[in-house]
C-alpha cells in the first residue's frame, strides 16, 4: 500500500509541474508530437503504412514504403536521409550473393469462375495483388490461364500426381510454390500454382486459418510460372468441394510487360501464330532517352523566365533552341553516344505541389534525349552514367546560373537502369517507337489494335497500344472498355 501511495504522489507532482511550466519549456507542437508518439498512435500508423506494402525489391510498393520511412525520418529532424540504390539486374555480385532481378507487379488476380450459357462468368475473387499483395507469390512471372483446379497435396513427389491429370490446370498445394514448380509445371505441365503453405512453421502456425502467408518462387527459376497464395481456411473449403466431386474452375491474369517481353520471353511459342510472333520480333523499340531526378535546396531560376512571370516556371521547361540543335544531338545518338548538347524536358512539380519536397526545397525531373541503349564503346558503367549526368547538369547550368550549387541529391537513369530496374525494354518509356508504321490502327501490330492478342482472354494495354505513351491513361481506359464489352457490361 505504501508503494502505491508514493507512486500516486509522484504522478501528482509531475502533473502539477507540467501544467505550470512544461509549455514554457517545450513548444506546444512538440508536446503534441511527443504525445502522439508515446501513445502508440503514430507507431501504429507507420506500421500499417509499411506492412500493407509488399517488401519485394524494386517494386512500386517497396518504393512507397521506403519513401514513407524517409519522409518520417526527415519529419523527425534528421537532415541527411537518403536512399541508396544498388543493382537489381540478376548479375551483380554483392559478396557471395547475386543480386535478384527486377520484380515489379502491375496487376494480378485469381478468380473462381463458372460457365454461364457458354460464357465464362467471374464468381468469386480469391486473390488480388492491389488489395492483398501477399496473395501473389514472390517472383511470379506473367501468365494467364482459365482452367480447372486440382489438389495435389504436398505436390513434391511423383506419387502426389498419380492418377491426376494436371496438364494445363492449376494445382492446389500445401507446399511453397518454389518447392513444386519444377515438378508440377516443368514436368507435368500445370498452368500455374495455388498454395496455402505457411511461410514459417512455429508452435502456432496453424491456429489462424484466415491468414494468407508469404509465398515465393525461385528468383532464378528453371521453370517459369506464377503462383497465388490463399489462406488455409480457403484451401480447406475448396478441398471439401472437390472431395464432393465438384469441379472448380479458376481464371488468373498477371500482366506487367511490354509486347516483346510478354510474347517472346514468357509466352510459350507454340501458342502464338508464326506470323504474329514474327511481327513481334520485328516490332521496333529502340530506346533513346534517359532521366534525372534532382533534389534541390531552392527553386532554380532560368534566365529565360522573367521575374515578372514566375508562373512560367510551373510549366514544362524545354531546352531545345532550334532544329539544328536537335539534329546535332540526334547525330550523336546515331554515332552511339549521348547528345553532347541534349534536348531537355524539365519539370519542377514542387512549385505546384509543395508536399513532395520539404518546406522551402524543390524536386526537379529531367527527361533527356538522346541517350543510346548501349554506348558505341561498350556497355554502361557508373563512370559513363556520371559523365552523362554531368552533361545534363552543365546544360541546365548554362540556362539557370547557380543551379549546380542548389543540388542536394541526384538520381540518374540511363536506358540500362530503366530496363533493369523498371523493366522497360531498351529503356523505352513508350513500350515501342512512336513511328508512323507503329501508330493508330497499327499499334502495336496491324490486326491487333483493339487491345487483344491471339491468346483468348489476354488483353494488351499500356504504351504499346493506341494512342501510345504519355501521362493520360488513355490506353488503359480503352482496353478496359473492350474488356467490359467482352464481359457484356457497359462502361460508365
Amino acid at each position: 500500500m505504501k508503494t502505491k501511495c508514493m507512486m500516486a504522489t509522484l504522478l501528482l507532482l509531475v502533473t502539477a509541474v507540467a501544467e505550470a511550466d512544461l509549455t514554457d519549456l517545450v513548444d506546444e507542437a512538440v508536446l503534441t508530437q511527443i504525445a502522439a508518439e508515446t501513445s502508440g498512435e503514430a507507431a501504429k500508423r507507420n506500421l500499417d503504412t509499411i506492412t500493407l506494402q509488399h517488401r519485394m525489391r524494386t517494386g512500386s510498393q517497396f518504393e512507397a514504403a521506403t519513401q514513407h520511412i524517409v519522409n518520417m525520418l526527415e519529419s523527425y529532424g534528421l537532415d541527411d536521409v537518403r536512399i541508396l540504390h544498388y543493382a537489381a539486374d540478376g548479375e551483380t555480385m554483392f559478396g557471395t550473393q547475386k543480386s535478384r532481378p527486377v520484380w515489379n507487379v502491375r496487376s494480378a488476380e485469381l478468380w473462381e469462375v463458372a460457365d454461364a450459357g457458354g460464357e465464362t462468368k467471374r464468381v468469386r475473387r480469391l486473390g488480388d495483388w492491389s488489395s492483398v499483395p501477399l496473395s501473389l507469390a514472390q517472383d511470379s512471372l506473367s501468365g494467364e490461364a482459365t482452367t480447372t483446379l486440382v489438389d495435389v497435396g504436398a505436390g513434391t513427389t511423383a506419387a502426389d500426381y498419380a492418377g491426376s491429370d494436371v496438364r494445363g490446370k492449376l494445382v492446389l498445394t500445401s507446399s511453397q510454390p518454389g518447392e513444386v514448380a519444377d515438378l508440377a509445371v516443368g514436368e507435368y505441365g500445370a498452368a500455374g500454382i495455388v498454395s496455402y503453405a505457411p511461410n514459417q512453421r512455429s508452435a502456432w502456425w496453424l491456429e489462424d486459418e484466415r491468414l494468407v502467408r508469404w509465398g515465393h518462387l525461385d528468383s532464378f527459376p528453371r521453370t517459369k510460372t506464377f503462383a497465388f497464395m490463399i489462406s488455409l481456411g480457403e484451401a480447406r473449403r475448396l478441398q471439401r468441394r472437390m472431395a464432393d466431386g465438384e469441379e472448380i474452375r479458376a481464371g488468373s491474369v498477371v500482366s506487367n510487360l511490354d509486347p516483346r517481353r510478354n510474347y517472346l520471353k514468357l509466352m510459350p511459342s507454340e501458342v502464338l501464330p508464326d506470323d504474329f510472333r514474327g511481327d513481334i520480333e520485328r516490332f521496333k523499340i529502340r530506346g533513346s532517352s534517359g532521366k534525372l531526378n534532382i533534389a534541390l535546396d531552392r527553386q532554380p531560376r532560368f534566365t529565360a523566365i522573367p521575374d515578372t512571370a514566375p508562373e512560367l516556371a510551373q510549366g514544362t521547361i524545354t531546352i531545345s533552341p532550334n532544329m539544328e540543335y536537335l539534329e546535332r544531338g540526334y547525330d550523336d545518338w546515331k554515332r552511339g553516344t549521348w547528345s553532347r548538347r541534349p534536348f531537355l524536358d524539365i519539370s519542377v512539380p514542387s512549385t505546384i505541389d509543395p508536399t513532395i519536397a520539404p518546406a522551402g526545397k524543390h524536386m526537379m525531373t529531367v527527361f533527356v534525349q538522346y541517350v543510346p541503349v548501349v554506348p558505341a564503346d561498350g556497355g554502361w558503367t557508373p563512370e559513363k552514367r556520371d559523365a552523362f549526368a554531368d552533361t545534363v547538369l552543365s546544360t541546365i547550368e548554362e540556362h539557370a546560373p547557380g543551379f549546380r550549387d542548389s543540388i542536394v541529391d541526384l538520381e540518374t537513369r540511363t536506358p540500362h537502369e530503366l530496363e533493369n530496374e523498371v523493366g522497360l525494354t531498351e529503356g523505352n518509356i513508350f513500350h515501342g517507337e512512336l513511328t508512323l508504321d507503329q501508330l493508330l490502327f497499327n499499334r502495336p501490330l496491324p490486326g491487333y489494335a483493339q487491345y487483344r492478342g491471339p491468346v483468348k482472354r489476354f488483353y494488351m494495354c499500356g504504351s504499346s497500344t493506341h494512342p501510345g505513351g504519355g501521362v493520360m491513361g488513355a490506353p488503359g481506359y480503352n482496353a478496359a472498355r473492350e474488356i467490359l464489352m467482352d464481359l457484356k457490361r457497359t462502361a460508365a
